[in-house]
């Protein structure tokens, strides 16, 4: 049926929520920031961009400053998990051994540089996928799903997401979707998994 399939990061392939909040906490004690995180406000922010990120955690201050300060954080955190590792959804290496065999694989997520790589990396997970794309070069996410779509020439991919901005941007690449249902969101979807398992039954 598919040819490729697209993974959203946070909420589909992982769960760090908590491991972040602890991160960007550390980073705000350390730099004085005088701000306090919770999960649940982390947890709302997964999946947006690095402008809608500062806006919703940091709306006191101007955006170059939030920028400065989203950009410190997610390279702070990204050292901080990679000794601190959250939830990996994926089952094992058997598992991404499969799926290369029957599918192109591909990472696009709205993080910053480094996020992805240290994930691949820890794992060691990083031959399985062909390139994996993230918000730092200025598209949206339905933009980056439409640029592996055009430069890979795929025929009949498919996205995998956790949340309705997922859906949207598989909508935006024109791109068919799957929605994760243990992640983050809730999204009205007709094709859906409860575990990353569930895609070796397509």
């Amino acid at each position: 049926m598919y040819d490729s399939m697209i993974f959203d990061m946070d909420g589909t392939l992982v769960n760090f929520v908590k491991q972040i909040t602890d991160s960007w906490n550390l980073s705000c004690q350390k730099y004085n920031w005088n701000k306090v995180f919770k999960v649940e406000e982390i947890q709302s922010v997964m999946g947006l961009n690095s402008h809608d990120i500062g806006v919703v955690l940091f709306p006191d201050i101007d955006e170059k400053e939030s920028q400065r300060r989203i950009e410190i954080c997610s390279a702070e955190e990204v050292d901080y998990i990679f000794t601190h590792m959250g939830i990996c959804y994926i089952p094992n290496e058997k598992f991404l051994i499969d799926l290369s065999k029957k599918y192109r694989l591909f990472i696009v997520s709205n993080c910053l540089n480094g996020y992805i790589e240290m994930f691949l990396s820890y794992f060691h997970y990083e031959k399985y996928f062909i390139e994996t794309v993230n918000s730092s070069n200025g598209r949206s996410k339905g933009e980056n799903i439409r640029y592996l779509v055009d430069k890979y020439h795929l025929k009949s991919p498919v996205y995998i997401g956790d949340t309705i901005k997922d859906a949207l941007s598989s909508k935006e690449a024109n791109v068919e979707f799957i929605h994760a249902s243990y992640g983050f969101g809730k999204v009205d979807c007709k094709l859906k998994i409860n575990k990353l398992e569930d895609l070796a039954k397509i």
